[in-house]
C-alpha cells in the first residue's frame, strides 16, 4: 500500500467520526499540524454519567499515524471495555486491532485498505450505535 492509501483510510474514519454526536465539539481543540497537512489530536468525553454510577466515556486520536477510538463503561467497581480499536498507519499497510469486552465478535486484527474497509466499517457502525446510547456528550 502507499501512503495514500493510509491518507484515504485516515479520512474515511476522521469523516465517519465527526459526524458523531459529541465529536464535533471537542474537535478543534488542542490541534497541532504536521508540516504534512495531518492534524493530530487526542479526545476523551463523558457520553453519560447517570446518578446511578453507571458512565460511559468515549475516546479518539490520531497521533504519529495511530488512529485510536473508545468506548469505557463504568458502573460503580464494575469497568468494561466496551470497544478499543488501533489503525497504524504506515507506508506498507494500515492494520486494525479491535478489542471489546461487550461483543467478541469485535476482537479481531484485519489489513485494511479501499477495497477492505468491511470490518472497519462496521467496527466505526458499533462505536456509533453505543456512542448514539449516550443521553449527552460533555467535552473533557
Amino acid at each position: 500500500m502507499t501512503a495514500a492509501t493510509c491518507q484515504k483510510v485516515r479520512e474515511h474514519v476522521l469523516g465517519f467520526m465527526s459526524t458523531l454526536p459529541g465529536i464535533g465539539a471537542v474537535q478543534d481543540e488542542g490541534v497541532i499540524v504536521r508540516t504534512d497537512g495531518v492534524r493530530e489530536f487526542g479526545r476523551q468525553w463523558m457520553v453519560r454519567d447517570d446518578a446511578s454510577g453507571m458512565s460511559l466515556s468515549a475516546s479518539l486520536s490520531d497521533r504519529d499515524d495511530v488512529i485510536e477510538f473508545g468506548l469505557l463503561q463504568r458502573d460503580g467497581d464494575t469497568t468494561v471495555n466496551v470497544l478499543y480499536a488501533t489503525l497504524v498507519l504506515d507506508d506498507d499497510e494500515v492494520l486494525l486491532n479491535v478489542v471489546s469486552e461487550a461483543s467478541m465478535v469485535f476482537n479481531f486484527d484485519a489489513k485494511v485498505d479501499e477495497s477492505r474497509l468491511q470490518r472497519l466499517q462496521e467496527t466505526l457502525q458499533f462505536y456509533a450505535a453505543h456512542l448514539g446510547e449516550g443521553s449527552s456528550a460533555t467535552a473533557r
